[in-house]
């Protein structure tokens, strides 16, 4: 199945639904006060691939056609993304995000953190008028999850004592608690059992696994122009990842990490860390623990009703899993 056929399969049996989020999401900046409007309109209308919005409304076309608390959630899930993504660059002091300026770049640090509270504010209320208590714990849950991961990640900056128990808990906490919320509350909010929505929650929570995983190693591997931002950035911010993490265990006598940190304007030292990653053996550990992850996901999706909807949720892991940024 080639790439177009790809997104055909997962898009389209949401595309309506997909459509009525993304109109929500520029209403909601429409309707901001006029100070807030010119901000809100410029986060809004550059959307990513919609990920997690579509996930949760695969989830819940799984069992039936999909009604208003099901996009309202989804439009919930990609305010909140979209908060955290403005925040992470804030902090990151990142100029660049999908090869354009960041809220923080072109409107400075303090509007960054404001205009992000506020959405985070909108995506709790969407999920609010959703009226299931259940769904509401778990996001504000999420929102927890979220900020105990960056935090993590902040108090990490500049370690190099490789524990790989602290990194699979921030990248659930930062990246993989947001897709299992998303798919877990797609489901619940269709009406599925117990056991199904169980099922869809791990299921995002593989995913959001392999998906952070990925992006670590997109970090070695890639370029500035695939990722929409500079490669090598989570080693320029003093932040080890997997690939970085399982070098270091194998090549203890290495100590490149520890002289960049030394001396961190001298990106030499990373470009040279980077090769050598690259032409390890961890690329490959990398990639199979994404597939593992994978494989998992995929699992899940076995047992729950045979449609279009379900059949995409297979085909969403294997075209994120093949992505390139």
């Amino acid at each position: 199945m080639n790439l177009n056929s790809k997104i055909s399969r997962i898009y389209g049996p949401v595309s309506s639904e997909l459509k009525t989020v993304d109109q929500r999401l520029k209403d909601f900046a429409h309707s901001a006060p006029d100070y807030a409007k010119p901000v809100l309109e410029y986060a809004v209308a550059r959307p990513g691939k919609r990920v997690r919005p579509v996930m949760t409304l695969l989830c819940a076309n799984v069992f039936g056609d999909v009604e208003d608390h099901p996009i309202k959630m989804a439009a919930a899930t990609e305010l909140l993304h979209l908060a955290t993504l403005i925040h992470d660059d804030t902090i990151d002091n990142a100029d660049v995000r999908r090869g354009a300026d960041t809220v923080s770049k072109k409107w400075g640090n303090h509007v960054a953190v404001l205009i992000g509270d506020y959405i985070f504010a909108k995506s709790a209320v969407m999920v609010c008028e959703t009226g299931n208590t259940n769904v509401v714990k778990r996001f504000a849950e999420t929102i927890m999850e979220l900020s105990s991961g960056e935090l993590k990640e902040y108090f990490d900056i500049g370690d190099v004592s490789c524990d790989l128990s602290g990194y699979w808990d921030r990248i659930y906490n930062k990246t993989a608690s947001l897709f299992a919320t998303a798919t877990e509350s797609g489901a619940v909010l269709a009406g599925a059992n117990a056991d199904e929505s169980e099922r869809l929650r791990i299921y995002g929570n593989k995913i959001g696994m392999a998906f952070q995983v990925m992006d670590d190693l997109l970090d070695i591997t890639g370029n500035s122009d695939q990722l929409g931002k500079p490669a090598g950035n989570d080693l320029l911010q003093g932040v080890m990842t997997l690939p970085s993490i399982l070098f270091c265990v194998q090549n203890p006598d290495d100590n490149s990490v520890k002289t960049f940190l030394n001396n961190p304007r001298d990106f030499s030292i990373i470009q040279s860390f980077t090769e050598k990653v690259r032409a390890s053996s961890v690329i490959a550990e990398c990639e199979l623990l994404i597939h593992q992850y994978c494989e998992e996901a995929i699992d899940q999706c076995k047992s729950l009703p045979q449609n279009k909807a379900s059949r995409a949720l297979i085909t969403l892991v294997e075209y994120l899993m093949a992505r390139e940024s």
